[in-house]
């Protein structure tokens, strides 16, 4: 039964709208770009933590807005849980739809 669950939607079809996100669209798709190679989560993180570090952005903003992108919600599980969960072909489906 839980993954039937509002919050759990997202598993099953992407997001219908997207929240109000806390960063620039094009700070978000730089950051979303990131996940299109083959690396694991844990090695694509620091390139993030740079990102944000030259931006002046906190680490914790970003990945609520990649969160929103991907499922709608800013809050949840952590985002690579949900990458692992969608996968990294619908991940990336869903990130390319916000550009």
């Amino acid at each position: 039964m839980d993954l039937v669950r509002e919050d759990q939607q997202y598993l099953w079809k992407p997001p219908s709208a997207t929240a109000q996100l806390q960063n620039s669209r094009q700070f978000i798709n730089n950051c979303s770009s990131l996940f299109a190679c083959d690396k694991k989560f844990s090695e694509i993180l620091p390139e993030v933590r740079k990102l944000c570090k030259q931006e002046g952005v906190k680490l914790p903003k970003i990945m609520t807005d990649l969160r929103v992108i991907l499922t709608g919600y800013p809050e949840g599980p952590p985002l690579k849980d949900i990458i692992d969960l969608l996968g990294r072909e619908e991940a990336l489906h869903r990130f390319n739809q916000y550009k």
